[in-house]
């Protein structure tokens, strides 16, 4: 099979397929076939998902994403786990996109239950985008650890390799307690990074808090624009608000 590859900086770098005709799709990524590692799986999720998430996105979705759900798994460091939540099977041809988020959960099944809501919540994203990709998420929960202890280091090269086994399957960016920096980083070593780097121009928290102000206004207010009159609204500490109404 025809296997199409870029050069970049003398590295042969995989071009990512989903979004190429289907006559072309047979691409894919002999340069990292070398470093896959197969014991990198996902398998079906049978814990319920996270509640408040779930009832809140879950109705957004077909029956059929919701009733798939996947999860990967894997201990990168005693106590610490990398967990992969996604809506459905994925493939180089329909891969998996979502952030990496790093927290101290309460157990790994806190973890799991928040990667697979997570991965919903961006299948809603991506279906309203038609991106071609599917709903995914990388979560770490770090364990005992404090986020300020955390060898990023050895993190970030253990989703590495997690991300090199899948060979285009999932690609990933920035989340809570992950940077842009730490993207930069992982680019460097892998292909499979979707995030604003290379752009300095270009901050992802910006676009992020336009899009939930835009939200907000869009919902509760379409007059706020027009007649603000200067007006500031501060939105904070949005998970311990309660319904007043």
């Amino acid at each position: 099979t025809k296997r199409v590859v870029q050069k970049t900086h003398e590295k042969i770098v995989p071009r990512p397929t989903w979004n190429m005709p289907s006559a072309n799709r047979a691409v894919v990524h002999s340069a990292t076939r070398a470093i896959a590692n197969s014991h990198y799986a996902f398998e079906p999720f049978l814990q319920a998902p996270n509640g408040r998430m779930n009832d809140m996105i879950a109705p957004l979705l077909p029956s059929k994403v919701t009733e798939s759900p996947m999860l990967l798994e894997t201990e990168v460091a005693p106590g610490m786990h990398l967990l992969i939540g996604a809506t459905s099977k994925l493939s180089a041809a329909r891969p998996g996109n979502g952030g990496f988020r790093i927290w101290k959960y309460d157990n790994k099944e806190d973890a799991a239950a928040e990667a697979v809501a997570l991965a919903q919540g961006m299948e809603v994203k991506h279906m309203v985008y038609n991106t071609g990709c599917a709903g995914a998420k990388v979560v770490c929960n770090i364990g005992e650890r404090d986020i300020a202890d955390l060898d990023k280091k050895q993190l970030l090269d253990a989703l590495d390799k997690v991300l090199h086994s899948l060979d285009g399957a999932m690609f990933t960016g920035c989340d809570l307690n992950s940077t842009l920096d730490d993207m930069a980083y992982l680019a460097d070593k892998s292909p499979y990074i979707l995030a604003a780097i290379g752009n300095d121009k270009v901050d992802p928290n910006h676009a992020t808090a336009h899009g939930v102000v835009g939200a907000i206004i869009a919902v509760l207010r379409p007059d706020l624009v027009a007649k603000c009159n200067g007006e500031t609204v501060v939105f904070n500490g949005a998970e311990e608000c309660e319904d007043r109404s």
